[in-house]
């Protein structure tokens, strides 16, 4: 197994492990916050709309990590998205957008990264 290894804020470096282990971390935590709110809202109701992450740059380790596992795909604008990293199968805008900032903030903990949610309503 080759090891990748890059800079993060000129501070720590990362290797593909460290990598995979957080994008595995931030899919699960990003579950588990669309579940809870979906527990929460008693369903799937209300708003529809849709909920997605851009890790930027686009060039960036982790997000050409990303697109290589099959998790993302170029952003107009640059950087890569990931739309509803909850991966649970609802429309409603709330349950999506707590999975996408569940999935940011494990990404920009663990890695360092730049890490933008975003949504609209359907």
């Amino acid at each position: 197994m080759k090891i990748i290894t890059f800079m993060v804020n000129n501070m720590t470096t990362l290797d593909t492990t460290t990598i995979e282990a957080a994008v595995v971390q931030a899919f699960e935590a990003a579950k588990e916050a669309s579940r809870k709110e979906y527990d929460r809202l008693g369903g799937d109701s209300m708003s529809c709309g849709f909920a997605w992450v851009t890790v930027k740059p686009g060039t960036s380790k982790v997000a050409r990590y990303l697109k290589a596992i099959g998790e993302g795909k170029a952003a107009y604008g640059g950087g890569i998205q990931i739309w509803n990293p909850g991966k649970l199968n609802v429309q409603n805008i709330d349950i999506k957008e707590e999975g996408a900032y569940a999935f940011a903030r494990v990404l920009r903990a663990k890695l360092g990264i730049k890490v933008i949610v975003d949504s609209r309503l359907d």
